[in-house]
This record gives structure tokens, C-alpha cells and sequence, in this order.
């Protein structure tokens, strides 16, 4: 479970980012240059423990040298006490990040949308419903959220 670019023809397959337990996303800004994925960190263990396992929040620099596409530059953005994460996606701005997270709670099926500023780490709660599964899907994102 690996991430790879693809050509249209479906012929060349690139390897961006090698996973041990998989991933979700990618969700890309406008523009393509960037990208964030959460990552699984889970064992069997964790899965007793947190149900929907152990997930990182990662984000990277998506380039094409020679007709080769590459992440370099990844770095961990997971926000503070967030076990899983899900990126939905970006906002025009290139730094509004929409998520499902379930950030400070002790049951993640009360998990919440969230904008992540990915520059500050600002977070910002647009459901708190702790009862409720709310979770964000990637659409093609026109407003311009702001924290």
C-alpha cells in the first residue's frame, strides 16, 4: 500500500513514498506541489487500544525532474494528541488544510472536521459533534478558508 504516480496509459508506474502499514489520501494543493497523506503507524497492539489505529499526518514536495516524478522533503504535521487523521483536502490558499481527526478524544467514532493551517500547525474544530462520525471527503475545493 504504497503511493505511486501513474501515467494516463497506465504503462509507467512511479513509487513516490513507501508505507509499512499504508495510507490515505493524497490530497494535493492547487498547483500540485505539494502533498499530505496520513500514513498507518498501528500494530496489533494499537488496534486494541486506539480502534481505528495509530495515523500520522504527512506532508511533502511532489516534483517531476526528467520526467520523473518524486516526494522529497517529507516531514510529520500530525497535530497534537490526533491519532487518526484523514486529509480531505486543500483550500486555494495552499495552506488550509481540510481533516477528519479525532484529536483529544478518548472514542474516535465522535472523530470531527478540522482546517489545519500547515505553515503555523494552526487547528481549527468545524464540527465538534463528539457523538457524531463526521467525516470530510476530497471535492474540488473553491472557497478560501481562513484561520
Amino acid at each position: 500500500m504504497d503511493i505511486y504516480a501513474v501515467t494516463p496509459d497506465g504503462k509507467t508506474w512511479h513509487q513516490l513514498v513507501k508505507t509499512e502499514r499504508g495510507f490515505t489520501g493524497p490530497a494535493f494543493i492547487p498547483g500540485g506541489s505539494r502533498c499530505a497523506w496520513a500514513e498507518g503507524q498501528d500494530t496489533a497492539a494499537d488496534l486494541r487500544k486506539d480502534r481505528f489505529g495509530i495515523w500520522k499526518l504527512k506532508l511533502g514536495e511532489f516534483k517531476i525532474t526528467n520526467g520523473v516524478p518524486s516526494v522529497t522533503a517529507i516531514k510529520d504535521i500530525t497535530p497534537a494528541q490526533t491519532n487518526w487523521v484523514e486529509p480531505g483536502n486543500f483550500a486555494s490558499d495552499s495552506v488550509s488544510l481540510l481533516l477528519t481527526a479525532d484529536q483529544g478524544m478518548t472514542d474516535a467514532r465522535g472523530q470531527d472536521q478540522y482546517i489545519l493551517n500547515i505553515k503555523t500547525g494552526a487547528l481549527k474544530n468545524l464540527t465538534n459533534s463528539p457523538k457524531v462520525w463526521d467525516e470530510c471527503v476530497a471535492v474540488n475545493v473553491t472557497a478560501n478558508w481562513r484561520l
